[in-house]
């Protein structure tokens, strides 16, 4: 009698088992399947007219190509991510020092969100060659996939990109002194920032771009005006290359486009005690 129930038993485990493997492969699927994505970070009111700083939250879309419109109202996100930093983080300290944790999660429906991989980064003080900053991309299961991190000397905005094995991927590069890095003016040149995917040969294989939905300079001076990014992937790339991709450009995000104009008298200061100065 027991061995029939033991029987019984494995076999709704192996059930079990194999309804998680399908439905983590479905997903994986999913994600690896979109060549082209929209990221925009939900705007918060209370966040803009106060400057008081809050969670950030963004949605996901897929997207045909670059020139694909929509209208997000109408639109349900692929994907969501949820990125938790500490209060006292956001109070004292610019978003480039910040320690935080990101979830993302394939947006099955309005009740069904299913956990793909976690952004993690580590409080952290650099100074030159020590400390850099780094940040690490986590499986659902818990395995590593990569990392990213800044390198030590660079006039771009640069992050590079390792596997799991420590094997270098890709670089994400921008140039520094593109206009609307400083100000967003009302002209279509000047509202969007170019990023380039290369790989781990220095060839371009795919772009990114952040833009801005042309709201002029005095309305991002008085407002923190929320990031948008319209992301082409490498051809062929694999679910867990287009994960640590998109940590790259959360990392570029947190580092470089989360600091408020009203921190500008102290941001000097802040970020060459991280030595941000010399990126």
């Amino acid at each position: 009698m027991n061995s029939k129930k033991n029987t019984q038993n494995d076999y709704n485990l192996s059930i079990e088992s194999n309804i998680q493997i399908n439905i983590d492969s479905v997903e994986c699927d999913a994600f690896s399947k979109t060549d082209y994505i929209y990221i925009a970070q939900r705007f918060e009111i209370f966040t803009a007219s106060s400057q008081c700083e809050n969670q950030n939250f963004y949605f996901i879309y897929a997207m045909d190509n670059f020139n694909t419109e929509f209208e997000q109202k109408k639109s349900r996100p692929h994907f969501k991510v949820n990125s938790e930093t500490e209060c006292y983080e956001r109070i004292s300290l610019p978003s480039s020092c910040r320690s935080f944790n990101m979830e993302v999660k394939q947006n099955l429906s309005s009740t069904n969100q299913k956990l793909i991989f976690t952004i993690n980064r580590d409080y952290k003080c650099t100074w030159l060659c020590l400390n850099r900053p780094y940040v690490k991309t986590v499986g659902s299961q818990g395995n590593e996939l990569g990392y990213v991190r800044f390198p030590l000397f660079s006039i771009l905005k640069t992050v590079e990109i390792f596997d799991a094995n420590n094997n270098l991927l890709f670089y994400i590069k921008g140039i520094w002194n593109q206009f609307q890095t400083y100000c967003y003016l009302p002209c279509g040149f000047c509202q969007t920032i170019s990023f380039d995917i290369l790989n781990k040969f220095n060839k371009k294989i795919a772009e990114i771009k952040k833009i801005s939905q042309k709201k002029g300079c005095c309305y991002e001076c008085m407002l923190n005006v929320e990031s948008e990014y319209v992301v082409q992937f490498p051809k062929l790339s694999s679910f867990e290359e287009k994960a640590l991709l998109l940590t790259g450009i959360f990392f570029l995000d947190q580092s470089f486009y989360e600091e408020k104009y009203s921190d500008m008298c102290c941001l000097c200061m802040q970020r060459c005690c991280c030595s941000q100065c010399i990126e």
